[in-house]
This record gives C-alpha cells, structure tokens and sequence, in this order.
C-alpha cells in the first residue's frame, strides 16, 4: 500500500457553442470601466438611504 494523492481522473470535454471560449480578456481600461460603474452605482444609493433614515427620525 503506498500513500500519497489520488490519481486525478481527466475532466471530460465539453462541446462549446460559437463564439464561446477561446482567449477574450479584458484591456486594464475596460476593466476599469465595468468595475467603476459598480461602484458608482453603489455609492449613489448612500445618501438617499440616510436622508430617508434621517426623516423617519
């Protein structure tokens, strides 16, 4: 009996559709853009939720 890691099994292949895969990464400006527009529209519900916290006070 001898010890060590489970031999790995191979993952099976899946058929991809048309335009699926391949290499598509993201340029460091469009990276930017699709995160800052997150952010964006995070903060600008801040100040509406403490002006409606501050009137039900």
């Amino acid at each position: 009996m001898t010890l060590g890691p489970a031999p790995r099994k191979p993952h099976p292949k899946v058929p991809r559709r048309h335009g699926e895969g391949g290499k598509s990464h993201l340029t460091v400006v469009q990276g930017l853009a699709a995160l800052s527009l997150d952010a964006l529209s995070s903060v600008a519900y801040g100040p509406e939720a403490i002006v409606v916290v501050l009137e039900g006070v």
